[in-house]
C-alpha cells in the first residue's frame, strides 16, 4: 500500500500504481525521492477535492447573500406585485436614462471632433 502525499488536504490510501508496465530504474531518479504516481486513484482524489471546493464556495455564497441588503424587505409579505420592487425599478430606469444620455454625448462629441479634424486637415492641405 502507498499513501499518496497530501493532495490539498485530502489523504487517500492507494494501492501502488505505475504509469507504465515494466518500469526500469533510471539513474537520474535514484536518490532523489522519486515515487511513482498513483494513476487510477489520483484522479479520484482530485475529483473529491474539486467537490469539496465547490461545496465550500456555495456555502460562502449563501452566507454572503444573507448579509446583502436588498431593495425590498424580504420579510414583508403584505406588499404584492410591482410595488414590492418599486425602488429596484426606479433605480433601473435612472441607470438606463443615464446610459442613453451618455451615449448621446459621446456620439455628438465624436461627430464634432470628426468635423473639426476634417476642417483642420482641409485647411492644412492648401
Amino acid at each position: 500500500m502507498l499513501v499518496c502525499p497530501n493532495i490539498n488536504q485530502i489523504n487517500v490510501t492507494l494501492e501502488k500504481g505505475y504509469s507504465s508496465i515494466g518500469r526500469v530504474v533510471v539513474s537520474k531518479t535514484i536518490g532523489w525521492g522519486f515515487e511513482s504516481l498513483c494513476p487510477c486513484h489520483f484522479l479520484k482524489a482530485i475529483f473529491l477535492n474539486m467537490i469539496s471546493k465547490v461545496s465550500t464556495f456555495l456555502g460562502e455564497v449563501k452566507s454572503e447573500l444573507r448579509k446583502a441588503t436588498w431593495p425590498w424587505e424580504p420579510a414583508s409579505s403584505n406588499i404584492k406585485g410591482f410595488k414590492k420592487y418599486k425602488e429596484l425599478i426606479d433605480s433601473t430606469i435612472v441607470v438606463l436614462v443615464s446610459m442613453i444620455l451618455l451615449a448621446g454625448f459621446v456620439a455628438l462629441s465624436d461627430v464634432l471632433l470628426q468635423k473639426a479634424v476634417g476642417l483642420i486637415t482641409l485647411l492644412g492641405g492648401k
